[in-house]
């Protein structure tokens, strides 16, 4: 589950949401004490139910208000290298300047992905304005990643806890989207048209070839190449 992440200079890491209504939740059957309540088969709750209980587990409940939904980075949601998968914006870029919001790519269903991807946003929130700095990765060691901090890539005990909390909180109820290739594909395909005496070459459409093949400038008559 090795899910790579760029820090952006203009994005902070901020969460939580805790007044989710009682109706978007069900009960776990047969859980011993304190049954926890799971999200339902909203995309949105789940993801606030998620930073909720990490919130929780990891940093005592204190992190600031945030929003979690599913969407775009604002830059290298679909970058060949690179790409990233989770991108947060502080409360100060929103209009009521009340609450962060996170946005989870798309590209992404897996659960343990996306729990992996919002404990090591939870780390920028608890580091503050000091996101980028010592301070950020003392709380990724804390809660068990691995180094490079830059690259959410839980370490075993900190999987293992993910994985428990998938398996509560169900399958995220997301479908992952496959993009075409987003390489650039030639559309028209060049054809070598080469002088049989010089060896002169020019590579021209097959438009132009049905037109008639031009002559070389030694005055040779120019062939379509076979090869």
């Amino acid at each position: 589950m090795d899910i790579l992440r760029r820090e952006g200079k203009n994005q902070m890491h901020f969460k939580v949401n805790n007044a989710l209504s009682p109706k978007n939740y069900v009960q776990i059957r047969g859980f011993r004490g304190k049954a926890p309540q799971v999200a339902s088969s909203d995309r949105e709750t789940w993801l606030n139910t998620a930073v909720n209980r990490l919130n929780g587990k990891f940093f005592n409940a204190e992190l600031p208000r945030c929003r979690a939904s599913c969407g775009w980075p604002a830059r290298g949601g679909l970058a060949s290298k690179r790409r990233r998968y989770a991108e947060c914006w502080p409360a100060e870029a929103c209009t009521d300047k009340k609450s962060a919001n996170i946005f989870m790519s798309p590209l992404i269903d897996d659960p343990e992905c996306v729990l992996s991807l919002l404990a090591h946003e939870l780390c920028h929130v608890a580091a503050g304005k000091a996101h980028g700095s010592s301070t950020f990765k003392r709380y990724a060691r804390e809660i068990g990643f691995k180094e490079p901090f830059g690259e959410a890539r839980p370490g075993p005990e900190l999987a293992k806890h993910l994985k428990d909390l998938a398996r509560e909180l169900g399958a995220y109820p997301h479908s992952a989207i496959e993009p075409p290739d987003a390489r650039r594909r030639q559309s028209t395909r060049l054809r070598k048209v080469v002088c049989p005496n010089c060896g002169y070459t020019v590579r021209t459409t097959r438009f132009w070839i049905d037109q008639g093949l031009p002559r070389c400038h030694d005055g040779g008559q120019m062939q379509l190449d076979q090869n």
